[in-house]
């Protein structure tokens, strides 16, 4: 009703797109697309308007890393990796505005993860190392600063090994031989790093079901890439 009531009202628009883009994620397959694009559009009309509001450029991240896993489920994946491209782009826009933002950090390596396994899939193997290793390098910056007793923080690094891992055990399933072999160790070597660290924090005040959720998740990751170095 704001949103209608005036146009011109950039903190009302927001939080339209902020509205929308929460119905998107639980809206049912048949007007989840439609949602989620509206939502963007709406957030990316503010971003243009005013690039510094941090709370609708997070929102705006949101919306593209929700449409990456929306079209990359769907098997579009020229599509997937554009939003995941745009999501990125948008949580390191945050990040220059605050380094210190948990939200964009997340943000962050969630898209460059996907990004990163979509550029493997379309032979793209440098872009999607040095997609990845933006994730990592977030990983390290925020471990070397991070309370010991942040979950909320150091996830950030559970969750960028975690990512490089995977993006390691993608580009194994398009090497062979020795190159596959050194792909595989080096996966390993990064979901184990993740696990660690989420072992360590997993008794700490905070750590929540959506940490435990992300855990479980990395070693279900590691036991199928276990799995995979016993297939020819």
């Amino acid at each position: 009703f704001l949103y209608d009531a005036d146009p011109s009202d950039m903190r009302a628009t927001s939080d339209y797109g902020i509205a929308l883009l929460r119905m998107g994620i639980v809206s049912p397959p048949d007007t989840k697309r439609a949602t989620l694009d509206k939502a963007h559009s709406v957030l990316e009309a503010v971003a243009r308007r005013n690039p510094l509001d941090k709370p609708n450029a997070m929102h705006k991240a949101w919306a593209e890393i929700e449409l990456g896993d929306l079209y990359q489920a769907l098997g579009e994946r020229a599509a997937a990796a554009r939003y995941y491209e745009r999501g990125l782009s948008t949580s390191e826009a945050v990040q220059k505005m605050d380094p210190n933002d948990s939200t964009s950090e997340r943000g962050l390596v969630i898209a460059a993860g996907e990004l990163a396994t979509e550029q493997i899939r379309s032979g793209n193997v440098s872009d999607a190392l040095a997609t990845v290793n933006k994730a990592v390098q977030l990983g390290i910056r925020v471990e070397s600063t991070a309370p010991r007793d942040s979950v909320r923080i150091r996830s950030v690094g559970a969750r960028a090994w975690q990512a490089s891992g995977s993006v390691h055990a993608a580009l194994a399933r398009h090497e062979r031989d020795e190159s596959r072999r050194r792909e595989l160790d080096a996966s390993r070597d990064w979901y184990q790093r993740s696990m660690s660290e989420w072992r360590t924090l997993e008794p700490l005040q905070g750590f929540t079901s959506l940490y435990k959720r992300e855990m479980d998740s990395t070693a279900a990751e590691l036991a199928a890439l276990d799995a995979e170095e016993n297939t020819p």
